[in-house]
């Protein structure tokens, strides 16, 4: 973590993407692990990359952040990605992804506390659905290449403003349901 605050420097930092992600996968299915096949430490290691390590990071950098959102000349962003797999408004058939959509919902909720916290004032934090993308986790299947997405979330990232701050966007721009 002293590595990454050292390469960001002193000069703030106006935009920090988190993008982790893992899933538990299973030989016997595409997605996920049935409910028999759930283990603890399964479920404790995605939620601990998809989850607390995205939170610890933001925390981490907070002051990098607060630097640049302090300038006047700029906003710091915080884009933590998600996945319509985590909205409770949605469901998609998938079943058995017991640890990947809680622990992005979970992400969901960080976004949508840390929007909230005084102590994050100035700061915008937004959770992006990439869309289903091609790769490991999303499979040859998906839809959109990673160029793809990329490059639909951009220009909604530039234009993140603080009616945005703690909601749930789909990579086209649209809100998602919680």
């Amino acid at each position: 973590m002293e590595e990454v605050k050292a390469a960001v420097g002193s000069l703030g930092l106006n935009l920090l993407v988190n993008n982790a992600g893992i899933m538990e996968k299973c030989s016997t299915q595409t997605f996920g692990v049935p409910l028999g096949n759930v283990e603890p430490e399964m479920f404790r290691n995605v939620l601990e990359t998809n989850t607390i390590a995205p939170l610890m990071l933001i925390k981490a950098l907070l002051p990098q952040l607060k630097v640049a959102a302090a300038t006047g000349e700029s906003r710091a962003i915080v884009v933590n990605i998600s996945s319509i797999m985590a909205s409770m408004g949605t469901s998609l058939n998938r079943h058995g992804i017991y640890a990947y959509r809680s622990s992005k919902t979970a992400l969901n909720m960080v976004t949508k506390i840390l929007a909230e916290d005084p102590s994050t004032k100035g700061l915008l934090f937004v959770a992006i659905h990439p869309g289903w993308v091609r790769t490991d986790m999303g499979s040859s299947e998906a839809l959109l290449t990673p160029e793809d997405s990329v490059s639909q979330m951009l220009p909604v990232i530039v234009s993140i403003n603080e009616k945005q701050n703690g909601v749930l966007l789909n990579y086209d721009g649209s809100v998602l349901p919680w």
